[in-house]
């Protein structure tokens, strides 16, 4: 796999974190060319939701230990997944054959995983959505390492940083405001203009050119 593109998911009108979206020819590592560390972490989830915390009381936190498989390729890109999370009677789409650092070939049961939040406390990772050169339709959700990850920002996105919002690696305009500053900022002109329409945070630097434009026009 060659990385030889890369864009941003806004998600222009939504609350979600953007997303960084890598281009690249050549398939995914398969998992039988990946050799996989053995890892015991820990997870943590909430007892009560969001909804629920105003009217039971307190969050409480409950920790789950959890045995992951993980591995890196020379590319960037991170696999993993949890061990023993089936949920029914057939091996879960995460489930298969694995092969680890010491040379044991493994055979695993997986389906749905906690473990990405828990990765980070043993790598430094990003969340990404990989498109291969030439395929309109297939996205595949995966994990880069960050220090390559922002390698393809910086070549491929000029304009745009990574920064750490507390809950993990995002990505926003360089000199810019983040999208929650810019989307907090137009909700309150739309409240006070009320006809006035929010502008998207993926159009930043077609208004800060604007706005340097009638700066010059004015000799500012």
């Amino acid at each position: 796999m060659r990385i030889v593109g890369a864009s941003i998911k806004w998600y222009d009108g939504y609350a979600n974190s953007p997303q960084l979206i890598v281009e690249h020819e050549g398939s995914i590592p398969e998992r039988s060319e990946l050799r996989y560390e053995e890892l015991h972490l820990e997870g943590s989830s909430r007892r009560l939701s969001r909804e629920q915390e105003p009217i039971l009381g307190e969050r409480v936190t409950l920790v789950t230990p959890l045995r992951v498989l993980y591995a890196e390729h020379e590319s960037g890109y991170v696999d993993f997944v949890q061990v023993g999370t089936e949920t029914g009677t057939h091996r879960g789409m995460s489930g298969g054959t694995f092969v680890l650092v010491d040379g044991r070939t493994i055979e695993v049961r997986s389906g749905w995983t906690i473990a990405s939040t828990a990765i980070r406390s043993h790598a430094d990772v990003v969340e990404c959505t990989f498109r291969e050169v030439g395929d309109k339709y297939g996205l595949m959700a995966g994990f880069l390492k960050t220090d390559r990850a922002r390698k393809v920002v910086a070549e491929f996105l000029a304009g745009v940083e990574m920064y750490d919002d507390g809950s993990g690696w995002t990505y926003k305009w360089r000199n810019g405001p983040t999208k929650s500053e810019w989307q907090r900022h137009e909700h309150e002109l739309y409240v006070a203009v009320h006809e006035y329409k929010c502008r998207p945070y993926s159009s930043w630097p077609e208004f800060l050119l604007a706005h340097e434009t009638r700066r010059m026009k004015r000799g500012e």
